[in-house]
């Protein structure tokens, strides 16, 4: 009688360990579920956590030296699904370090160094290719260089509406009979950061541009929608697409189409 209840004790214990280690897995589970987002096509598992996530940048650490595009693509993932801001940052700015020494080493690496990060995550959150939120800044900027990127944080061109602080330019503009200098009223923007947050709010919601939104994993398509309406010249969407590709600013296009929430 003695060996049976020692027997049936040892069985209760483990039935009870068991039980525990279910309802811990089961709240894991639910923990990573509101830090990390569903993950479609990408050969991860579904749900992560945040010590996954913290893994994961580790390993593409690991990789930048050896395998930079294994490195790239776990980092551009990370970016797309993690909900911690602190994390995605964190990607976003071994994701600049990696393109870095790609870019010609003058003002154009320092100008993509400047606006890479807060274009990637307009383009997370607003879900439009940060192909041509990069390229629609350089070309509208000139490398960051003109007078209203300069003075008034006003990278993409953007022209002044309502009670908006501005700014009055020259600017060229294309018509029927030709190209023509006009002042045009600009809007002054308090940093860099909220003209990439403007133009992203732009492009996502302004009913001029929603044909696009459809086009988000194809940023050809998508500039070649936006181009008529964003500008009078009728070699726009060329002029993007030749930057797009002498730049390779497609390399993290893949975060425009994540499925996830943002926060």
């Amino acid at each position: 009688m003695r060996m049976d209840s020692v027997f049936f004790r040892l069985l209760a214990t483990a039935l009870v360990c068991i039980g525990a280690h279910r309802v811990s897995a089961e709240l894991d589970s639910r923990a990573a579920a509101l830090a990390f987002g569903a993950n479609s096509g990408s050969g991860s598992p579904i749900i992560q956590s945040r010590r996954l996530v913290i893994d994961r940048l580790q390993r593409a650490s690991a990789l930048a030296a050896s395998d930079p595009m294994r490195a790239e693509s776990i980092l551009t993932d990370i970016v797309r699904h993690t909900h911690d801001a602190k994390l995605r940052s964190h990607a976003i700015g071994r994701l600049i370090e990696l393109a870095e020494p790609e870019w010609p080493n003058d003002h154009r690496r320092s100008f993509l160094r400047l606006i890479a990060g807060p274009a990637i995550e307009s383009a997370r959150h607003h879900r439009i290719p940060p192909s041509v939120i990069l390229a629609q800044a350089i070309l509208e900027s000139g490398w960051g260089r003109s007078a209203l990127a300069r003075k008034h944080n006003n990278i993409f061109g953007i022209k002044a509406t309502g009670s908006s602080s501005s700014a009055d330019y020259p600017t060229l503009e294309f018509g029927a009979k030709g190209v023509h200098i006009v002042r045009a009223t600009f809007r002054v923007f308090d940093s860099i950061d909220a003209s990439v947050a403007h133009h992203g709010e732009l492009l996502s919601t302004d009913r001029r541009y929603a044909a696009a939104l459809q086009h988000r994993s194809d940023w050809k398509a998508y500039i070649g929608d936006v181009a008529p309406h964003y500008a009078s010249d009728p070699r726009y969407a060329r002029l993007v697409t030749q930057l797009i590709r002498s730049y390779r600013l497609d390399r993290w296009d893949s975060v425009a189409s994540s499925e996830t929430e943002t926060s």
